[in-house]
């Protein structure tokens, strides 16, 4: 993903579909600490609408928050990514990401060059060596990197932000199943020891579009759509 060097207090958004989610952090004694958070339902979809105008959207929801922030760091939504699993041979390392990256084009429908690819990799415990390789379009993070630029932002990173938790569970020595439920799915994050090894989205998540709804039950219907 791309990165730069962050400042000394950053904006961090998280957009899912058309909600924006965003929070000011500043550097403190031992690192970052949060000032503020808030969150909007947008009229208008990053992926779909003019930039200018979703820009625009998000900066007069910025400004009703107080933010004036304008360094931000960006989750994008895990339903952009395309996800494939490799199995490694016994090889030479130096080769290793050559064949990565070889499976990885002859699974996704987009040429490598026109990816974001990150790559996970993790022994299961049958002792198969696997790589979960995870890619975003470059179109989808250059579209929002220009919306961002019309609402007078500076993106200085894009990740998946459900995938930024597992960070934080580096150290667990077991297997740990994350659910992020969001207005129109619900996003699952499995994490090994080392890093993720799952990563998907639950399109069918829900029973129905009520006000207060309520997740399938998998007893109910065993194979919903993902």
């Amino acid at each position: 993903m791309k990165a730069k060097k962050l400042p000394n207090s950053i904006l961090g958004l998280t957009l899912e579909g058309k909600r924006l989610d965003s929070a000011l952090l500043k550097r403190g004694r031992g690192g970052f600490r949060l000032q503020g958070s808030a969150s909007a339902d947008l009229s208008l979809d990053p992926l779909v609408d003019d930039p200018e105008l979703v820009g625009r959207e998000i900066k007069d929801q910025l400004s009703d928050a107080g933010f004036s922030e304008k360094h931000c760091a960006v989750g994008v939504p895990l339903e952009w990514t395309l996800t494939t699993m490799v199995t490694l041979p016994d090889m030479p390392e130096e080769h290793m990401d050559g064949f990565i990256r070889l499976q990885a084009e002859k699974s996704f429908p987009f040429s490598l060059a026109d990816l974001s690819l990150s790559v996970s990799r993790f022994e299961n415990p049958e002792g198969d060596k696997l790589a979960l390789v995870t890619a975003i379009p470059l179109k989808h993070i250059d579209l929002v990197e220009r919306t961002l630029n019309h609402a007078g932002l500076k993106p200085v990173s894009f990740t998946l932000g459900v995938v930024a938790q597992q960070e934080t569970l580096a150290d667990a020595e077991d297997p740990v199943v994350l659910l992020f439920v969001n207005a129109d799915n619900v996003s699952l994050l499995i994490n090994g020891k080392g890093g993720p090894v799952c990563v998907r989205t639950l399109k069918d998540a829900y029973v129905s579009d009520d006000p207060l709804k309520r997740l399938r039950d998998s007893a109910a219907d065993p194979h919903p759509r993902v």
